[in-house]
């Protein structure tokens, strides 16, 4: 039976929070086709699943007959201005060379064929673009200077009012 190597290459390296703009990872086989392979990663980086982007998840399933999957990653808008760029960081796991607690739950969980998979390659990453609100929508920073002006330029009025009264 021949080894089958598996590896995630970030094909689309690039997604931001301004319109449609996702990042892809793609996970790709060598070897025999015949089964679906279930491959099981770890998610790091800087970026925050739920907040940042929508989850992956922990795992990615390469159908039958197909050399090759995707991850999508699909950035959340939060038009936050003061945030950097974030990363999404996927890495698989190689159950036969992880001796970890992870490494182990993973073989545990995992057929033969995908037990005998053989990781290669560095983790994929997708950076996140941090984009600033769009014009015309304005961000939470920009109301609260507004309501403060509007508020100082209030009461300067109200104190001309009731000191010209006392005159």
């Amino acid at each position: 039976e021949s080894e089958i190597e598996v590896s995630a290459v970030a094909t689309d390296g690039t997604a931001s929070e301004a319109g449609d703009d996702t990042g892809v990872i793609t996970v790709s086989r060598t070897g025999k086709l015949d089964e679906a392979l279930t491959l099981n990663f770890l998610v790091s980086g800087t970026a925050t699943p739920g907040k940042d982007y929508e989850d992956i998840g922990n795992a990615v399933t390469i159908p039958a007959g197909a050399s090759s999957a995707t991850i999508e990653i699909v950035p959340i808008a939060d038009y936050d201005t003061q945030e950097p760029d974030e990363t999404v960081i996927v890495t698989l796991i190689d159950p036969v060379a992880d001796a970890g607690a992870q490494g182990k739950l993973a073989r545990a969980k995992q057929t033969k064929k995908q037990q005998a998979a053989k990781v290669g390659g560095a983790p994929a990453i997708v950076t996140i673009i941090n984009n600033p609100a769009p014009q015309g929508i304005p961000t939470l920073q920009q109301w609260a200077l507004f309501l403060l002006i509007v508020l100082l330029l209030l009461s300067g009025l109200y104190y001309s009012r009731v000191e010209k009264k006392h005159y």
